[in-house]
Parts: structure tokens; sequence; C-alpha cells
């Protein structure tokens, strides 16, 4: 509790709102959203793994918050919360750190770059040290997170580097069959909202993917129009696809369950329809379409 009163003895509006806009760094989007450029764009390989570890590690950031159910520090004397909207269930570990961590680190492992490391260090910092400026977690958390994520990033990438595409759909098929049975200790609370989310997106990411490699093994080597082009299509189509469901569900009350199935079609939208317009768009080199074939076929 020291540590956020003297983060918050220096409270401003203006520091309010640029701690605001670095904790959303940490939110599940804004990484996907990246990932989902990289896997458009530069390597399908990369984006797909990236995608997996960070809806594994979501998972589990929500099974381990139902199991410790840590209450925030929202509410306590002394403390003032800002940007409740951003902290959804309980608050050990982490969730916004977690993301930002397990983003960094295994960005950091593909693409083996010092300046992604330094990088990653110092956001990974700034969004953990404004999760206690705002009041919406314990230093614990921060920390908690850190470190789940950090376990989470080195064993998946160690297993996912060394297993061929076949073998990697065995691993991440029993991953999801182990992590979905969360589902009974989260149950229909409400506060396990992030977990079907995520659980959602997990098992989209994973069914697009292999949608994609099957039936439409898109070459994300293209021009820069091309790939402004993509991101343009990529990022509207979703947006507006996740509007129109939530639309659906807010009509229909929908149960918590179902929200599985809403992020389940977010992911295979993301990682498996778009590819799909993309090459029907010709959103491609045709020239090294075919190395590129061969190469992500190996």
């Amino acid at each position: 509790m020291e540590l956020i009163h003297f983060l918050q003895s220096f409270s401003s509006d203006i520091l309010n709102f640029i701690m605001l806009i670095i904790t959303s760094l940490g939110s599940f989007y804004i990484p996907v959203f990246v990932i989902c450029i990289i896997y458009w764009c530069y390597n399908k390989d990369i984006g797909f793994k990236l995608a997996i570890i960070m809806s594994c590690s979501g998972v589990l950031n929500n099974i381990v918050k139902n199991l410790v159910q840590s209450p925030r520090p929202i509410g306590v004397d002394g403390i003032e919360s800002v940007g409740e909207f951003s902290a959804t269930g309980y608050s050990f570990p982490s969730g916004h750190t977690q993301n930002i961590t397990v983003f960094g680190t295994s960005l950091s492992i593909f693409t083996r770059s010092k300046m992604v490391f330094f990088i990653s260090i110092i956001v990974i910092f700034l969004v953990g040290l404004s999760r206690i400026y705002l009041g919406l977690h314990w230093p614990i958390d921060v920390l908690g997170g850190i470190i789940l994520a950090i376990i989470v990033s080195i064993i998946l990438n160690e297993v996912l580097i060394k297993l061929d595409i076949f073998k990697t759909n065995i691993f991440i098929g029993s991953l999801v069959l182990i992590l979905f049975l969360g589902i009974f200790l989260v149950g229909n609370n409400v506060i396990g909202v992030d977990y079907y989310k995520t659980m959602g997106i997990f098992i989209g990411v994973f069914l697009g993917h292999l949608f994609e490699y099957r039936y439409v093994n898109f070459s994300p080597e293209a021009s820069n129009v091309d790939n402004v082009m993509k991101i343009i299509i990529g990022a509207s189509t979703t947006i507006l696809l996740f509007v129109v469901l939530n639309y659906i569900f807010k009509m229909f009350y929908l149960p918590l369950f179902f929200y599985v199935i809403k992020y389940l079609i977010l992911g295979f939208w993301m990682f498996g329809a778009i590819p799909l317009i993309f090459k029907l768009s010709n959103l491609y080199y045709k020239e090294a379409y075919e190395i590129t074939n061969t190469k992500y076929r190996k």
C-alpha cells in the first residue's frame, strides 16, 4: 500500500491520462492486433505461435485468479482507483502485466533482437507501474504476472519451436482440452468472463490457423501497399464482426459460456477467414508465392 500511496502522491489529470494510455498497451486486444499484423504481413509461423502463447497465458491467468480470488485495491481507504473499466475479475496476478510480458518475452525469443528485448523491458515496467499507480493492482499482483508470464513464455516457446506442424497441432489440441477444464472452476460467474473470452480466442486461433494451413495457405509476403490494404481490410472487418456479435449477445442475453463461441468466431476470422480474403484478393507477391508456399509447408 505504501508504494501505491507514494506513486499517487504525484497524481494529476495529465499523469492519469498518460498512465491510462500506457496501461492500455497491456490489454489483450492491442498485442493481439500486433500479432495479427505479424501473421498477415510478416510471418505466419511466428504470428500463430505468438497468438497461441498469448491465449494460453490469458487462460492460465484467469484460472489462477479464480483459484486465489485476491481482492483488488479498488475501494480501499486512501487509494484512488482510476480506469476501473480495465479492471475485471480478481486481482492476482495482473492480467495486463502478464499480457505485455508474455508478448514482449515471446517476441524477443522469436526475433533474437536486442532492440526488441530492451523495448519490451521498458514497456513491461511502465505497464506494471501504471497498474499500481492507477490503484488497480497491488505490487505483488504485478510481480506475479511477470513471473507467470516468463514461465509460460519460456516453456511454450521452447516446446513450439522444436515441434513440426503435426506435433504442434497435437500439442495445442491437448492444451485446449486441458485448459477447458477450467470451466468447472469458473462456472457461470461473471467474474470469470475473461476466461471464456481467452478460451474462445485460444480455440478460434487454433482452428483458424488449421483451416488456413490445410485449405488456404496464403503468402504473407506482399508490397507495402498490399500490406496496408491487408491491415485495413483485416482490422475493419474484425471490428465490424465484433460489433455485430456484441449486438447479438446483448439482444438475446446469452449465457456467459457463449462468450467462448463469440471469441472463437473472432479468432477463426482473424487467422482463417481473413487470410482467405487476402488470397482471393491477390494481396501477395505472385512470383514469391510458390517459394513461401514451400517454406511454410516444410
